[in-house]
């Protein structure tokens, strides 16, 4: 290569430049959601690296709602699970509504569906989850929450066990990383094409 091809590359290494950014900046971001995602729905995790908690055995109101869907509930409800001793069973609350005082808690509402009880996991229902998405808006490369009550679930999960949604250090860290390696080969590419 001579230098008035190199200089030709370079010109037009310049004109890609935003593309290249741009194609960079998306890597980085989908990399940094798969690590994100894994930490918290896989792993389990807080930003700060430890488990995000164990679900409460202090006793609960439920009711069908309560329930990942209603042939869950329907199933507890017609079985002599729900009726075992005195201490559980309906209830009339003061808006002469019924609901079920279910001793053990939110740990046993989980153990009844056939869900793992040892650490809390945020798949309830999978809308969190299915609610956190990397998003490219004017250039600006982010992870959101794409509506409000999971936004606003995300929040009340920060602050009832500790900050979740913060990335954490190794996340952060290898972000950059990926940056600077995706940004290397594709200017690389470039260059020697």
């Amino acid at each position: 290569m001579d230098f008035l091809d190199l200089s030709n590359k370079f010109e037009q290494l310049a004109k890609d430049s935003q593309e290249i950014l741009n194609d960079t900046l998306d890597g980085g971001l989908n990399n940094l959601y798969a690590d994100y995602m894994d930490r918290i729905f896989n792993k389990n995790l807080k930003s700060d690296s430890t488990p995000i908690g164990k679900y409460s055995t202090k006793p609960i109101l439920v009711g069908a709602k309560s329930f990942r869907n209603k042939g869950q509930a329907d199933k507890f409800f017609d079985s002599e699970e729900a009726f075992t001793d005195d201490t559980q069973g309906f209830r009339t609350l003061k808006s002469k509504k019924k609901a079920y005082l279910l001793i053990g808690g939110y740990s046993k509402l989980r153990q009844i569906q056939g869900m793992p009880t040892d650490t809390v996991d945020l798949q309830y229902k999978a809308h969190l989850k299915q609610s956190i998405n990397p998003k490219v808006t004017n250039e600006r490369h982010a992870i959101v929450t794409n509506d409000t009550d999971n936004f606003k679930k995300m929040i009340g999960n920060d602050k009832h066990f500790g900050t979740i949604s913060f990335l954490t250090k190794d996340e952060r860290e290898n972000f950059f990383k990926d940056v600077n390696r995706i940004f290397l080969d594709l200017t690389a590419k470039r260059l020697t094409a």
